[in-house]
């Protein structure tokens, strides 16, 4: 594992459906961690779906993700409540994840 990859992100999330403000602004989206530093990164559309392949790496309660096609580089500050939910924070909005799979 890199040490810059936080064992409790690894797996998969999806938004929480009761999230409504985060379902309203980025649709159905679920994401699943590596642990070799891949993130796979779905929006989830009636009848299709929209992947995205990206990088990352997290230290101190950010998250660095890339796409490897392109040099844009996006931080995003997370953490997670007692419940063991994530919160990523976006621009300053927040949106809470669910683990869906280990």
């Amino acid at each position: 594992m890199s040490k810059y990859t936080e064992k409790r992100l690894l797996g998969e999330w999806v938004i929480d459906p009761t999230d409504f403000n985060a379902i309203e602004k980025y649709g159905i989206v679920s994401m699943k961690f590596k642990e070799n530093g891949q993130l796979i990164y779905r929006n989830h559309f009636i009848g299709e779906t929209k992947i995205m392949l990206l990088t990352y790496q997290a230290q101190d309660g950010l998250l660095f993700t890339n796409q490897p096609s392109s040099l844009q580089e996006e931080k995003t500050a997370y953490f997670f409540t007692p419940e063991g939910n994530l919160i990523l924070l976006y621009e300053s909005t927040p949106s809470r994840f669910v683990r869906s799979s280990p």
